[in-house]
């Protein structure tokens, strides 16, 4: 550790120079020392704000020069305009024949009568098993610890989309599509003209009828 003496000795020798020739040289360098009235702006607010909202439109105007032009994205949609009511129809129909085609009703008749050997698929693989099993150790340590462990929630989405897909393949099992598109009839219409369409609220009833209530 420094003496004191060693820590003032710049303070004490700028004071005995001040004490004898009355005052610093501009080059002496104990005259160079931070002056906190450098910091204050010399210019008034009036020209610093001027000066600051020219600032500010010149970057918006090289930032709007430099920008590149980005096309909006919109969903690309089949122009049927020109299509006649014949040409929608046999557009259909087409549609329908496809969708007949990928039903399991035909999928079934066609492996029943194919000439080449049935392909049995085993869905069980190694990451099925070994959830399986992760599953059976949890259960058998909280039955034996006496306490409920947190799932995480990646594991969760998991097991969710794992439900959705099974009960799906349940709900398929009495579908087995639309095939009369092949035996020559009309067919099921497309999916979006099926699904019913939800009923419009009618709001103007409901207020005549609180406005009713209100008078009686």
């Amino acid at each position: 550790m420094r003496p004191l003496d060693h820590k003032l000795k710049y303070q004490i020798d700028k004071l005995v120079r001040t004490a004898v020739t009355g005052s610093l040289a501009e080059n002496d360098p104990l005259q160079l020392r931070p002056n906190p009235e450098n910091l204050l702006s010399k210019l008034s607010e009036s020209e610093e704000s001027e000066g600051e909202a020219e600032d500010k439109t010149e970057k918006k105007a090289a930032h709007s020069s430099g920008r590149k032009y980005v096309p909006p994205k919109i969903a690309p949609v089949h122009y049927d305009g020109d299509m006649t009511e014949t040409d929608k129809k046999k557009a259909q129909s087409e549609r329908q024949r496809r969708a007949a085609l990928r039903s399991s009703v035909i999928q079934e008749l066609r492996q029943q009568y194919s000439d080449a050997p049935e392909e049995i698929r085993d869905r069980r693989d190694f990451q099925s098993d070994r959830e399986s099993r992760d599953e059976l150790h949890k259960k058998n340590y909280e039955e034996s610890m006496l306490v409920r462990l947190n799932t995480p929630q990646r594991q969760k989405g998991v097991r969710k989309r794992g439900m959705m897909s099974m009960s799906g393949q349940l709900s398929g099992i009495t579908n087995f599509g639309d095939i009369t598109a092949l035996t020559g009839g009309e067919g099921v219409q497309d999916e979006d003209d099926s699904r019913p369409k939800k009923k419009k609220k009618v709001m103007k009833k409901k207020n005549k009828r609180k406005a009713f209530k209100k008078h009686r």
